[in-house]
């Protein structure tokens, strides 16, 4: 699915229901977060964690 969030950004979000019931979701902002670091990588978690949000807001 995709998004357009407050800061004017379009973002996807996946959304997988596991056999145990709960979800895992794969953000936009996933992609190449393993080469991050530091202050980058804060950023990158309250972005992904930010569509998680707006998708359960909707959802």
């Amino acid at each position: 699915m995709k998004m357009k969030l407050d800061n004017k950004r379009i973002e996807a979000i996946d959304v997988y229901l596991r056999n145990n019931g709960e979800h895992y979701y794969v953000t936009s902002a996933d992609h190449g977060m393993e080469l991050c670091s530091g202050e980058n990588l804060k950023q990158r978690q309250k972005l992904r964690q930010e569509i998680i949000d707006a998708f359960n807001e909707l959802y």
